[in-house]
Parts: structure tokens; sequence; C-alpha cells
């Protein structure tokens, strides 16, 4: 992205939305794509259309499938992909890649029926991936620019529709097109995400902007704090959402029936792959950690972590939105503006009013974390992602670290 350093405002505003608009980050709905197939369009090419139809009924099935114990059979009997993974257009492709996954996690589900996650992190045996399945799942995912894996922006962000398309997308309006289980509380579970993704965009353009202004030659900090300021009040408003998690959806049925679809074998082989030469694959389990709103305004505020798992989460997102991530991570200077001029009370405040409500949020996660896993476990120790439980305090420790007293 070749940038100038001698922008006025306007010129801000716009190079916001063009960046935005580079990556693939919608100037409406953010990180939400602003469409979505619920199912596969027709293509002129038969082998294609045979694998799509193939997808589509096992998504509509999975939920049965798997209470039925039948993944296995539906693997067993998967067609092959008898086309060229780069002539299918990137809408496609995420479906292709939504459903392959989810299939692939339901599968080791029923193969490796783990009691937690811990014990799944212990397991150091190799499994394998059937042909047709690995190789839909590594092609798919790898012209998406992420891991060959289910992660959060299949499973989340291009997972949904709204039951009435006339009014905006609320949790009690949002629907996933797949689910492992069919269930309220799993619905309901993606659907609260949905609303805190779509809450989180209106900053997206602001946060961008304050961003941009940090590197100029001619620093204007009022426009700084005017951008951060605007961007402060769907901050707060992600947390309201969050806290709702409670309404609809059980605890216990998240800890017993749900959370455990989100992770895989460590050492996995994907059969037919030639690139990966037999080679097991580590991946990451599917976590709202992999979520780029949360990495992005952390990469804005110069919010730092000194561990290898947060930047290894990134290599789950889709490489558009990847690529705004790092690109907020390389450029931004807010902190260190700020840093310079405690004297600007306005900014200061404006600073810190954001990093705090990442802190609160981070708070509440871990509040839910204590309800949905914690009191649930007979001894958990894994999040989805696969990271020590305690890594989350830390992380929330290193978050409250950043503000700055005047």
């Amino acid at each position: 992205m070749n940038e100038e350093v001698s922008m006025n405002l306007e010129e801000v505003e716009i190079h916001g939305f063009k960046i935005m608009n580079e990556c693939g980050v919608s100037t409406t709905t953010g990180f939400l794509p602003d469409k979505l197939l619920e199912v596969f369009p027709s293509n002129a090419n038969i082998g294609l259309n045979e694998f799509l139809r193939w997808l589509d009924w096992s998504a509509s099935m999975l939920p049965n499938l798997i209470a039925s114990k039948n993944v296995k059979e539906l693997v067993d009997g998967m067609p092959k992909a008898n086309f060229w993974f780069e002539d299918i257009p990137k809408v496609v492709l995420n479906r292709i890649a939504l459903i392959s996954t989810m299939i692939a996690h339901a599968y080791f589900r029923e193969c490796c029926p783990y009691e937690s996650i811990g014990k799944s992190v212990e397991d150091e045996s190799v499994y394998s991936l059937p042909r047709n399945l690995a190789i839909s799942i590594f092609y798919s995912t790898k012209l998406l620019g992420m891991r060959p894996a289910l992660n959060y922006g299949l499973y989340t962000l291009f997972n949904f529709k709204k039951k009435n398309p006339s009014e905006e997308l609320r949790a009690d309006n949002s629907e996933m097109l797949v689910s492992f289980t069919g269930s309220i509380s799993e619905n309901w579970f993606e659907a609260i995400h949905h609303n805190v993704e779509s809450v989180f965009s209106p900053s997206i353009h602001h946060l961008a902007m304050a961003c941009i202004l940090s590197y100029q030659d001619n620093l204007d900090e009022e426009a700084i704090a005017d951008c951060l300021e605007k961007a402060l009040d769907p901050n707060i408003e992600v947390i309201d959402v969050l806290k709702l998690m409670r309404k609809n959806c059980d605890p216990q049925e998240y800890y017993n029936k749900i959370r455990l679809f989100y992770t895989m074998p460590q050492n996995v082989v994907f059969e037919g792959v030639k690139e990966l030469e037999d080679r097991p694959q580590r991946n990451l389990g599917q976590t709202g950690g992999q979520s780029p709103f949360e990495h992005f305004r952390k990469a804005v505020l110069g919010i730092r972590h000194n561990d290898s798992y947060y930047p290894l989460m990134r290599q789950c997102m889709h490489l558009g939105f990847r690529k705004f991530v790092e690109w907020a991570d390389n450029k931004s200077r807010i902190r260190e503006v700020v840093l310079n001029a405690k004297g600007n009370k306005r900014l200061l405040g404006a600073y810190n009013a954001l990093v705090l409500q990442v802190g609160q949020w981070e708070e509440e996660h871990n509040r839910l974390v204590l309800e949905f896993i914690k009191s649930q476990s007979g001894g958990e120790s894994h999040g989805t992602g696969t990271t020590p439980l305690p890594w989350l305090d830390k992380i929330h420790e290193q978050t409250m670290s950043h503000i700055i007293f005047g």
C-alpha cells in the first residue's frame, strides 16, 4: 500500500476507505460480508456441480448425521474434486471451506471423542483426513489465505443470514447457515458474535483514520482525538451485546455438546495433498480470539502482547483481514503520539477510554469463560483455540498495562 504522509483530513478519510476496500473490509458491515451464499449456484462444470450439491446436502443434514454417528460414512462417500479450485469465485470458496472444515471437525469428533480440549492437546497421535475432504479443505483455505481448519472467519463471519432481511443484524435476527447441533444454544452463541461484529463496524473507519493521521508529517492531535472519540461508543456497546450471551445459550449445553467441535487432533495428515508431503499439520481450534476486530483495534492502539500465540491466530484469518490488521500494526503511531503529548488531556482521555473498553471486554469474556467452561469442567485446562485458560488472564493484564497515566 503506497501511502502519503502529507494528507489533509479529506484525503485521510478517502484513504481510510481505500485501504478498507483493498483489504475486503466493508464500509457498511465491517468484517462481516455484505452478501453470503445460502446455497451454491448452478455451474456448467458437471464435476463441480456434483461436488457443490453434495456439500449443500451435507450442510443441511450435518446435525442429523452427527447425532446418528454417520459422519464417517458421509466422508467415505464424498465425491472427488474434479475441477480447478483456482477458477472458483471467492464467495463460493468461502462456502466450500466452511462446509468442508465443519465436516472435518465433526468427522474427528466422531472418530476421536475427546472428553475435553485439554485431552486433545495432550494426544500426540497422528491421524489422517481422508483424501477428498483433505483436498477440498487444503485448496479452498489456501486460496483464502488461511490455515486448513475451521476458524472464526469461516464459522462466524461467513456463516449467517438475517431472519428478516429488511431489519438490522441483531442477535435475535441472526441465524447460522451451517450448524453442528442445530440447537438454540449454538445459534445464539454465534448470533451474539454476529451482533458484536455488526455493532463494532462503524468504528473501523474512525480507527483507520486515526491510524493514518498518526503518521502524517503535519500531525493533528485534535483530529486524532476526534476519531478516537467517535470510535468509542461502538466499543462500549459490544460489551453490552456480549453480556446477552447468557440469555439463550445454556452453559452446560455449550460445554458438553458444542465447544468440542471447535477443535481437532493436534497432528493430522492431509491425504492426497502433495504439497504437504504427508507431514502432520497442527492447527488451532476455532475461537473468538481469531476475530479481526479484536486484533485490529489493539493494533491501532499499540496494544502489544509478548506472546507467540497471539500473532499465530492471525494466520487463521482471511488474507485481506490479516493484511488490514498488519497494516494497522505496522503503521499506527497513536500510542507514541499520546505518550509525546500527555499535556493534551483530550487526546489522552480518548486513548485511555478505548484501552479501558478493550480491557472491560476481556473482563466480561473471562467471566463468561468462568461460567461456561471452568464452572462446568471436571478439569478442562484449555480454551477452544487450544490455549491454556490462564493465558486469558495474562492477556488482560497486558492490555490494562497500556493505560497511560498523565
